[in-house]
């Protein structure tokens, strides 16, 4: 399960962090069906470029922690594809700093738990009622207990 990582902070995170993210991926794939081929790219960001890629996407002149960016078809997604582009998902690792401080845990804890947000939404997510929320909250943590980060301390949302 490839995460095509593209940092653009300067590799601010530990080379421990992408094999977490993979086990993350495939642990979710494998659970939805989807080839383990497939793969997702990942970009690491400030919040400045956060900022432009919401403004242009969502139509929010402000930053956020993570954007994901879903190209499979929604209709009738071939997920068994040898090649096939998950989707992309944008960290703000500014944004993760900070919350990572705010929460009590360290930066690449915090860049686990985006990550892994940003994967659901690429598997069709979503947080738009309470349900989705619910559901949405509790894939999450069995992903990334699976994974062994900490769940400890609540994760909420701003």
């Amino acid at each position: 399960m490839p995460v095509l990582m593209n940092d653009l902070t300067g590799g601010k995170l530990s080379a421990q962090v992408l094999p977490v993210m993979e086990k993350i991926a495939a642990t979710a794939l494998e659970k939805a069906g989807i080839s383990l081929a497939a793969e997702i790219s990942l970009l690491l960001c400030d919040d400045k470029m956060i900022q432009e890629l919401n403004k242009s996407w969502r139509s929010e002149d402000k930053p956020t922690d993570v954007l994901s960016f879903p190209l499979l078809d929604e209709e009738e997604p071939d997920i068994t594809a040898e090649e096939l582009l998950l989707g992309d998902i944008v960290i703000s690792l500014d944004s993760a700093a900070r919350q990572a401080m705010e929460y009590g845990w360290n930066t690449e804890e915090e860049v686990l738990r985006l990550f892994t947000h940003g994967l659901l939404h690429l598997l069709g997510y979503d947080h738009k009622n309470q349900k989705e929320e619910q559901e949405m909250r509790s894939a999450e943590e069995k992903l990334l207990h699976m994974a062994g980060v900490r769940l400890d301390a609540p994760h909420e949302e701003k």
